[in-house]
């Protein structure tokens, strides 16, 4: 039994009058359902500017206004078996509101305060490979996830389960572009995952994109790649015509949006990711990239997880939070940056995972 989500839920049977204090309180109606399961009970989603939550169910039976919380979890039986035997009690004997995509019962505490349990049990159509690229970010994914399941393979640890309910196997890549096609090409053919998010931190290839700031690829492209010398252009992949590999437009949208939900004060970015086997770390190497395929960053692992995409037909997204400046600039430390950049990273995944 794990908890997946919680939140403070709201009874009334005046809706609008606790959505009208809600929203003086700065939060906005982001969600309206009506007649889930048997009844006609109609629910509202706020939030407020800094991603809170709330729950309100309007019911014409409630009596007065109840206020209990509402979790998440990853199997019903089991959390309802566990909570009776600690003293909660089933007001409705049993009964269970069951929809084709979830199933939730309400039970009181022994001090008297209301509970209510909620198991998603649709899936999603799609199994989601995450390839994070520092520990910390993947640490997180990992202890979010249910139903976990651990293989190592070539060195790397792939965890296996279900995050918010939707099935993920979540890796850390090492270093480089062999490792990343390595991690990519296991993703599809070990695990049979359906499209990749690809996350970490990247060198800013554009004066407007500071530390901080979010870059979502548009394409991505191997810019120490070249065999100019026998006829064929800089970066371009031998007798297939390509040197830049195109993002998953869906993709990019779900990432666009989850990084404006959960990163607000970082600005968002689209364009082209440039990938290498080397740290840019001066001025020089940063124009020669910028010359011969422009781009809003540079690190060391897209370029390979697009290319293995394309050869599997997996679409796939990168998402890298800016660490530098890719030249001899030293306005942040890359260490101190990465618990940062982690945080925004998981959080982006989780978003786009669950919504």
């Amino acid at each position: 039994m794990k908890i997946t989500g919680f939140r403070p839920l709201i009874i009334t049977n005046d809706a609008e009058a606790v959505i009208d204090m809600f929203e003086d309180l700065g939060f906005a109606l982001r969600h309206t359902k009506t007649g889930i399961g048997e009844n006609s009970d109609t629910n509202y989603v706020m939030k407020d500017s800094g991603g809170n939550r709330v729950y309100i169910t309007g019911s014409e039976s409630a009596r007065s206004d109840l206020t209990g919380i509402s979790i998440n979890v990853d199997d019903f039986q089991e959390t309802y078996d566990f909570l009776m035997a600690r003293g909660f009690r089933d007001p409705r004997g049993g009964q269970v509101t069951e929809t084709p995509s979830s199933r939730t019962t309400m039970l009181y505490s022994p001090s008297g305060f209301p509970l209510f349990i909620t198991e998603h049990i649709t899936d999603s159509p799609y199994k989601t490979g995450i390839i994070g690229a520092m520990k910390e970010e993947v640490d997180t994914l990992k202890a979010a996830l249910t139903k976990l399941k651990t293989s190592t393979i070539a060195g790397m640890e792939f965890n296996e389960g279900k995050l918010n309910g939707k099935s993920v196997v979540v890796v850390q890549c090492g270093m480089g572009k062999v490792n990343a096609g390595i991690c990519a090409n296991t993703l599809v053919h070990t695990f049979g995952v359906d499209r990749i998010i690809n996350t970490g931190v990247a060198g800013s290839l554009n004066a407007d994109i500071d530390i901080g700031d979010l870059v979502i690829s548009t394409d991505a492209v191997q810019h120490d790649f070249t065999v100019e010398a026998i006829g064929f252009k800089k970066g371009e992949i031998p007798y297939t015509g390509l040197y830049a590999f195109p993002a998953d437009d869906e993709l990019r949208a779900m990432a666009r949006r989850a990084a404006e939900a959960t990163a607000p004060d970082s600005k968002v970015f689209e364009g082209r990711v440039c990938s290498g086997d080397q740290f840019i770390a001066t001025r020089e190497q940063k124009e020669s990239i910028l010359e011969a395929f422009g781009g809003m960053c540079c690190e060391m692992e897209g370029g390979a997880i697009a290319h293995a995409c394309y050869l599997n037909h997996t679409p796939f997204v990168i998402i890298r939070a800016i660490s530098d400046k890719a030249d001899d600039s030293e306005e942040v430390s890359f260490e101190t940056f990465a618990e940062q950049a982690a945080k925004h990273c998981a959080a982006i995944v989780r978003y786009m995972i669950s919504h």
